[in-house]
């Protein structure tokens, strides 16, 4: 089995949370909320210890449209090396963390990839996690937007009439084009890519933080070309309801996964 290295930071201590006192300028007020917004610029870890109270990481949706924008095409008057270094000569950020929604995380993108869930262990008093990803084309889905798109009345063959409701989905995932040190192979014949997660915590912490606990994945681009994937999942009178999916993917080398609490940013465990 690959050697890896595994850094585990105050992962047995209860989780800190320090709330601030009443003044006399304040009493009567509400609390002041603290507030979360994607990073922009490099990822640059200030606190080896924390990524800062509700941490976002990058976000996904505005680095696709980035890139989009930023990477030339291809003239028919150049040739490919020319335009290698044309490409090569445009100055863009490589490395981007992002950070899991569960809410994603609960719908595999395929049959092979699944971004796993965070079980407790009492026996051993830790949460285990295992995210699975097809060796040769290993993606992990980040997030997913899902908007309405109106509706209409359509007929099948028979005559039969239904309305219909349309809806856009988009999903922005990474793709992983490069392997891991941490990686370990699985599956039939190995074919998949297993990326095993723990990450020890006393019982009596553990029920009130499993639902806080995210995955944030240092990422660095390994090409600047998006990929882009658009089909339709046509209704049916049984289900009338029309899909219109859109991918948006990534391709990357996982540098790093850190795991922690988003109520107050605490690194539990990092991978790298």
């Amino acid at each position: 089995m690959t050697a890896y290295r595994i850094t585990l930071l105050a992962s047995l201590l209860p989780s800190i949370c320090i709330v601030a006192q009443p003044t006399a300028a304040t009493k009567g007020k509400a609390p002041t909320r603290i507030t979360s917004a994607y990073l922009r610029g490099p990822f640059v870890q200030a606190d080896p210890t924390s990524l800062g109270p509700g941490f976002l990481g990058h976000d996904i949706k505005a680095v696709v449209a980035s890139l989009s924008k930023s990477v030339p095409e291809k003239s028919e008057f150049e040739t490919t090396e020319q335009f290698a270094d044309r490409l090569a000569s445009v100055q863009i950020q490589k490395q981007y963390i992002f950070v899991n929604d569960p809410a994603t995380d609960a719908h595999p993108i395929d049959d092979y990839s699944s971004a796993g869930a965070f079980e407790y262990d009492a026996d051993v008093q830790a949460f285990k996690r295992t995210v699975t990803m097809f060796y040769f084309d290993g993606r992990f889905a980040v997030r997913t937007i899902r908007m309405a798109a109106g509706q209409f009345v359509a007929s099948n063959a028979f005559g039969v009439r239904t309305t219909v409701s349309r809806f856009e989905k988009t999903v922005y995932e990474l793709q992983i084009k490069e392997s891991s040190p941490f990686f370990e192979k699985g599956g039939p014949n190995e074919t998949l890519v297993l990326i095993n997660l723990t990450v020890p915590m006393e019982v009596a912490t553990a029920a009130a933080a499993k639902s806080h606990l995210r995955l944030a994945l240092l990422c660095t681009l390994t090409s600047m070309e998006v990929q882009r994937d658009d089909s339709v999942d046509d209704a049916t009178i049984d289900h009338p309801v029309e899909l219109h999916w859109h991918e948006r993917i990534l391709p990357v080398r996982i540098d790093r996964i850190f795991v922690f609490d988003n109520r107050t940013g605490r690194i539990l465990t990092v991978v790298e």
